[in-house]
């Protein structure tokens, strides 16, 4: 069996030098910009290139993750930034945004590029089109199943990578906007506030239950399915923790080391108590197999706690003034940390000192004043036994280069070593020839039992030639010498970074060069567009509220391709072009390539005028269904600057593009549009704050309000389903807000934003003159009087001239009945 890439995490040198010596094949990492994990460490400049080195002449290859979303001001910078990277010797850049992946690609062609798991690769097609944008790997969303995962690694040309061990979320990456919209701090730029990791109280039917942790998933750990895993045909697997300790990093490579290597000796792997026992000591929010088979229900939540808890160590059974007894601490020791209690806001930390076993349990010392809960639960947070093991470990890595040396002397021949790797050859000589030996004369033995001597360097010796020519005697001394000599110069080859087809003088101008020419093709472009009819573009749910949106002045309506009757979407389609009105259909959002193929089976059945696309998994399918329709893109492809949205005009049809929520309206207006497409801005509706594969209404509603249903099989599937999400869930946070859930497509949850959008009263500063057209998004909450009224309004101005628009916005606040915001347009994100 192929065994896969071990890839892990290095949040800073600490964690590269933890990566190194648990037996990585690769470490990601990055700078201190550009990186989805900003609050990380990291690196700078000189750490970058000295970590480089130092992997390098370990033989592991290093993924420089510039992995956030960057607006056109930055796209200078973070050319130059990719230049940098790239003269150190970067083995492969992790990417998110396509302007990135463009100008790197033109730029540097031999550096390869892999997909970040935030351009939310679902499915074969998703994986195909992102190798068509010149990535050479892929990294597969969180929720992949096995099956699936199997199915993505057959695509030809391009490699997988999947998460195999660390943080869930419980969001598909790339589609969350919670932290951004709630607080203003993007998870595509790298600074999410995890809102996933609140309390939440579920409303269901005005019923309220308690506040939990509703949306915080466990932990992922597939070692114990690794096997499975493996048999996918996955090319890397990834271990999540760039914010994580350097000893989780050590521990977790650690034991997934050992168990690959199990694989790839033609073994199966057993995960031994000692490695779960590693696994729990270092990091432990409780852990799950993630949807390895589908959706894992609601055993993936830790609705108690959102933070780690540490190792189970018993419980406490008595507090005597300043002693402590525990029963069922077993394996405790002096200098371990402990913490009592389940809650991490409010359980007590401790030190173990003073420890006496005894037939009742375990007595310890306590502080004075403690004050616990008899029959409190007990953790271990840290191990001080492993954590001094952890920090030897560090200086003698697990995982070794072999070496071969040939080793030449004689009283006429000058002392050498030559020393090679398999692909790179040093040597190093003395300048005197031995004398003849008097006593003890040189001996194959002699030698290997010197030059072997290899602790703390990346070798171990696998074969030795010995040519002595004569009876020699050398000193130990310059032995030692010649072997010192030979393995820095071995190190020296190894750690020089690799020839690049640019050489490093020429990179300022390459990256100037190649980021003019992108810029003028894609503004020459967008300088022959002229300027375009703005129209009221309306999504909705439901067909009837499509009627009314029409009838109410609507000149495009968006329906989704999913759950309708073919001939009833037909029927109306006619009926709407009838009246003037184009009809988009909306494949489903994150619901893999079954579902795509089917609501494409349901568009060339209807033969709409628009189809949108909602993620890269979308575009091939939908090119190959060879009908002319035109082509819109949404929101959900994070379009931010200028030449990520050139990389998607090139598709054909391409007509419509609303770009990301994230903007604001100086962004949007530094956007070149191209001659043949249009921009749409979201000016009312809810803001769609995350999509899920976890069932929210199963896995919240049911828990706290159960009836008596059936379950669900794998995946959701509505078979024996019983549709709880026809039932209305919302879920409140600590401020009282109440964020709606609400299904969409094929069992995807979406949590909604609690305010509503509405542009109204700013339409002159967004519309006016612009090449944008308002879109207005009434799905899910927004009845038929809210459709018409707010439709009706828009409508209203004047053959969509915005410098007519009313001052008077009172019909449309009361018609949203909820709050109103501006979205990020005039505030912006961090």
């Amino acid at each position: 069996m192929l065994v896969p890439e071990l890839l892990s995490p290095a949040g800073s040198p600490d964690a590269l030098d933890a990566a190194i010596a648990g037996g990585a094949d690769s470490v990601y990492l990055s700078g201190k910009d550009f990186s989805a994990r900003k609050r990380a460490q990291n690196f700078t400049p000189k750490d970058l290139s000295e970590g480089m080195r130092k992997a390098r002449k370990w033989g592991v290859k290093v993924y420089v993750a510039v992995n956030t979303l960057i607006t056109n001001d930055q796209l200078e910078p973070t050319l130059r930034y990719i230049g940098d990277v790239y003269s150190e010797g970067a083995d492969a850049l992790i990417v998110q945004d396509m302007a990135v992946a463009r100008v790197a690609h033109d730029a540097y062609p031999d550096l390869d590029l892999h997909a970040s798991t935030q351009t939310s690769a679902d499915s074969p097609a998703a994986v195909e089109q992102l190798r068509e944008f010149g990535f050479s790997r892929v990294i597969a969303n969180r929720e992949a199943t096995f099956e699936e995962l199997t199915k993505m690694c057959k695509v030809k040309g391009v490699s997988v990578e999947a998460f195999v061990h660390g943080a869930l979320c419980i969001s598909y990456s790339g589609q969350c906007l919670f932290s951004s919209i709630a607080g203003g701090r993007s998870g595509n730029r790298g600074l999410c506030a995890q809102p996933c990791r609140n309390k939440y109280a579920p409303m269901v039917n005005e019923r309220r239950g308690p506040s939990r942790f509703w949306l915080s998933p466990k932990d992922l750990q597939l070692a114990p399915v690794l096997e499975d895993l493996v048999g996918t045909g996955v090319g890397a697997l990834k271990i999540e923790g760039r914010l994580k300790t350097p000893h989780y990093v050590l521990a977790v490579t650690h034991v997934y080391r050992e168990l690959l290597d199990a694989i790839e000796a033609g073994e199966h792997p057993k995960l031994t108590k000692e490695h779960e026992r590693m696994l729990k000591a270092v990091y432990n929010r409780d852990s799950c197999h993630g949807y390895k088979d589908g959706w894992p229900g609601r055993s993936m939540i830790t609705p108690d706690h959102s933070a780690p808890l540490g190792e189970p160590m018993g419980k406490v059974k008595w507090v005597q003034g300043r002693r402590l007894l525990l029963v069922g601490a077993k394996g405790l020791k002096e200098g371990d940390g402990l913490a009592i209690g389940d809650d991490p806001n409010t359980r007590t930390g401790l030190v173990v000192h003073g420890l006496e076993l005894v037939k009742e349990g375990t007595w310890m010392d306590a502080p004075r004043g403690l004050e616990v809960d008899k029959w409190a639960p007990v953790f271990r947070t840290l191990d001080a036994e492993m954590a001094k093991k952890f920090s030897r470990s560090l200086d003698e890595p697990i995982q070794k280069i072999p070496i071969d040396m040939v080793f030449t002397a004689g009283t006429e021949v000058q002392p050498s070593i030559v020393v090679t790797d398999g692909t790179l050859k040093a040597k190093a000589s003395l300048p005197d020839v031995p004398e003849a030996a008097q006593n003890q004369a040189l001996s194959p033995d002699s030698v290997r039992d010197q030059l072997d001597r290899l602790k703390g360097t990346p070798y171990y010796l696998r074969n030795l030639d010995v040519e002595l020519e004569d009876d020699v005697f050398m000193p130990l001394s310059q032995m030692n010498q010649l072997r010192r000599e030979a393995v820095d110069r071995l190190d020296r080859l190894r750690s020089a970074p690799p020839k690049r087809k640019i050489k490093a003088g020429g990179i300022r101008q390459r990256n100037t060069n190649t980021l003019k020419a992108i810029a003028k093709e894609t503004y020459t472009q967008a300088a022959k567009a002229k300027r375009k009819k703005q129209k009221l573009i309306v999504r909705v749910s439901e067909l009837e509220s499509a009627w009314d949106a029409a009838i109410a002045g609507a000149d495009i309506v968006i329906l989704p391709a999913y759950g309708g009757d073919v001939a009833e979407l037909k029927t109306l389609d006619g009926k709407l072009k009838d009246k003037g009105v184009e009809l988009a259909l909306s494949l489903p959002h994150m619901s893999g390539q079954v579902a795509t193929f089917d609501a494409l089976e349901v568009a060339k059945g209807v033969k709409p005028s628009i189809i949108e696309l909602t993620c890269h998994g979308h575009l091939i399918p939908a090119m190959k269904a060879k009908v002319n329709w035109q082509l819109m893109i949404a929101h959900s492809f994070n379009i931010t600057n200028s030449l990520s949205l050139a990389r998607y005009a090139s598709l054909k049809n391409l007509t419509w593009v609303q770009p990301s929520i994230e903007l604001t309206l100086e962004h949007l207006r530094g956007l070149a549009f191209g001659p043949n497409i249009q921009g749409m801005v979201l000016a009312e509706g809810v803001i769609p704050q995350m999509t899920t594969r976890h069932c929210l209404f199963r896995g919240v509603a049911k828990e706290e309000f159960p009836d008596p249903v059936e379950e669900f099989l794998p995946d959701g599937k509505r078979k024996g389903c019983p549709a709880p999400c026809d039932d209305g869930l919302a879920l409140a946070d600590r401020m009282k807000f109440e964020h709606a859930v609400v299904r969409d497509g094929p069992c995807r949850n979406v949590v909604l934003n609690s305010n509503r959008i509405s542009l109204y009263n700013r339409s002159r500063d967004v519309f006016n003159g612009s090449s944008f057209s308002p879109l207005l998004d009434l799905r899910w909450v927004y009845g038929p009087d809210e459709v018409n009224t707010i439709v009706g309004a828009w409508a209203q101005l004047a053959e969509h001239d915005f410098k007519k628009v009313r001052r008077d916005s009172a019909g449309i606040e009361q018609a949203h009945k909820a709050p109103l915001t501006h979205g990020h347009l005039y505030r912006g994100v961090e």
